[in-house]
């Protein structure tokens, strides 16, 4: 049985039947015996734009339409963002049962994202690559997930978890500071053993991701940033958008000694098996594929006058003491990060790992 929302193709008011369409040059049966169940009338139909949310099922001479989702109005709306935090019901926040995240699972998780142009995102992207960024200095490939991914938990929501959406599209994204600060903690933690404070003094890293004055760069390069408090990075990330419509799975967290846990100091409860347990909900997106894409400035490398680093190419990368020197090249290490290191929330316990 599948979710999905779709738009009336026809409907023959004497036989109180019709099909609606499925985008894909199909249809999909109806009854308007159906249709009443959901509180809907048949004069809904009259209006050609509205998408009807659906659950439907194969039959013996194909779709068929098994029910017509109640809180219709809630899926009116093609941004997912605004069909998440802000939804339109009629009457009471109680009435329409979407207190919990776990009471929308039919709706949220049948979310379909027809209407998100995920390509000419792509494109618009690729474009704006390749006017900031040096000629071949880029890094612009796909990458899917393993299983699960989540993002932004701590994010603002009207519910008790947040996720990642972007203010304008309101699809489900990575954002650019995210993607550089894994690749910059995985540097940190692979090249120099996890401390930051030999990277920051380090050539290639200052160059690439930035960094104070109190650095080795030469002092040509000092002088060239010498009204700025530090160094900016030749590295320019971008936001990861998914490569197609992704799909949206509700997972939980499942807090097992809650009175345990919120035991104040000297008045401490031991974490008992008659304790109830407290499920809170979350949104993951299951095994997408993400576009990633960043390289190097043309106007930072302008004005650089060390060594011009590279995607591909190997880097050789030093400590203070220029011991200790590793060759890795920026394209490896990023994809090392995401097999590795993960990205996003909860990788300590499996989620946000990708595939060679």
């Amino acid at each position: 049985m599948k979710t999905g929302r779709f738009k009336l193709k026809d409907f023959n008011s004497e036989r109180k039947f019709g099909f609606l369409d499925d985008g894909k040059g199909g249809k999909i049966f109806f009854h308007i015996n159906v249709l009443k169940k959901a509180g809907l009338k048949e004069k809904d139909l009259d209006n050609k734009s509205r998408k009807f949310f659906v659950r439907y099922s194969q039959g013996n001479k194909g779709f068929k339409v098994i029910e017509f989702l109640k809180n219709q109005e809630i899926a009116l709306s093609d941004n997912f963002a605004i069909f998440l935090n802000k939804p339109r019901y009629k009457g009471t926040y109680e009435q329409a049962d979407l207190s919990k995240l776990d009471k929308r699972k039919i709706e949220l998780e049948g979310y379909d994202f027809k209407e998100i142009p995920f390509k000419e995102i792509s494109k618009q992207q690729e474009k704006h690559l390749t006017s900031l960024c040096l000629e071949d200095e880029y890094f612009s490939k796909p990458k899917k997930v393993e299983d699960k991914i989540v993002h932004g938990l701590g994010n603002a929501s009207i519910y008790e978890t947040g996720f990642s959406l972007h203010h304008i599209y309101g699809v489900p994204y990575l954002p650019a500071s995210s993607i550089k600060g894994m690749l910059r903690s995985y540097i940190i933690q692979e090249i120099f053993d996890g401390s930051e404070k030999d990277a920051l003094v380090s050539e290639p890293f200052c160059c690439l991701f930035g960094c104070s004055k109190e650095t080795s760069l030469e002092e040509e390069d000092k002088a060239a940033d010498s009204e700025k408090e530090g160094y900016q990075g030749e590295l320019i990330f971008f936001d990861a958008f998914p490569v197609e419509p992704p799909e949206i799975k509700i997972d939980l967290l499942n807090t097992h000694y809650p009175t345990y846990y919120n035991s104040t100091e000297g008045a401490v409860e031991p974490p008992a098996d008659w304790d109830s347990p407290n499920i809170v909900n979350f949104l993951t997106l299951c095994k997408p594929t993400f576009m990633f894409r960043f390289g190097l400035s043309k106007r930072v490398a302008a004005k650089t006058v060390t060594e011009k680093y590279t995607i591909s190419q190997e880097i050789s990368w030093k400590d203070s003491k220029n011991e200790n020197e590793k060759k890795e090249s920026i394209e490896n290490l990023f994809t090392q990060a995401l097999q590795n290191h993960g990205l996003g929330a909860k990788t300590a316990v499996g989620y946000g790992f990708f595939e060679e």
